[in-house]
């Protein structure tokens, strides 16, 4: 189960200009107790796809992320058909009708935004070496006060190489797409700076989540 951060309604409450430079110093580099991980190798853009049936037509469900940069914006799309400036995970549903041939996009939904990424890290229990990455997004659709705010699980898991990512699935009641990818930058280094290489023994219990948000001034908080 993952904690909500300590230290974001402390810093809000003290100047709200605080909790925005925190978010802009995301280094991509997060730690719990006994180990940290340095994510800078994933900084460029992935894309994962998932198709479901609903016929007359299907619907492709395409993630777009960077884990540690806001994407680019996409060539040849209206603004309209993409996630605004900020973004670092976006959601795009696709329709598919075979009758026609046409591609529409139904949804743009921001899964990870700089304003409020909060990122939040779990590692992984052992045998598996790895850890969890929670990136929060905007509400969507933004206009209904009901909605829910999305968000982008990263599940990194320690590999020698690096796999191609997968989608898990989409949580639509909580908002959460989970997607699975095995890299070398998951491997934990511990507190005396080793390289916990796969292969080697696994800590023997699993660490608590903790706020990963990045730079000195949050850790100051925190302890």
């Amino acid at each position: 189960m993952r904690l909500s951060s300590p230290i974001w309604p402390c810093l809000l409450a003290l100047d709200p200009s605080i909790a925005a430079s925190l978010v802009a110093s995301w280094d991509c580099k997060v730690a719990v107790p006994s180990a940290s991980w340095d994510l800078t190798s994933l900084s460029n853009e992935k894309i994962v796809t998932h198709t479901r049936s609903s016929p007359p037509s299907e619907y492709v469900e395409e993630v777009r992320w960077n884990t540690c940069n806001e994407l680019k914006e996409r060539e040849g799309y209206d603004n309209a058909d993409q996630c605004p400036a900020g973004t670092l995970a976006c959601l795009t549903e696709i329709n598919k009708k075979n009758k026609d041939g046409v591609d529409r996009i139904t949804a743009v939904i921001p899964l990870a935004v700089a304003s409020d990424l909060r990122p939040e890290v779990s590692s992984m229990q052992p045998p598996s070496k790895g850890l969890s990455l929670l990136l929060h997004g905007s509400s969507f659709p933004s206009s209904d006060p009901s909605s829910i705010r999305h968000s982008l699980n990263l599940t990194l898991l320690c590999n020698s190489s690096e796999e191609s990512p997968k989608f898990v699935g989409f949580d639509r009641l909580r908002g959460v797409v989970d997607i699975e990818w095995s890299v070398p930058a998951a491997c934990p280094s511990s507190k005396d700076g080793s390289h916990d290489d796969d292969g080697e023994k696994p800590p023997e219990k699993e660490d608590p989540p903790v706020p990963a948000a990045g730079g000195g001034l949050g850790w100051f908080f925190l302890m």
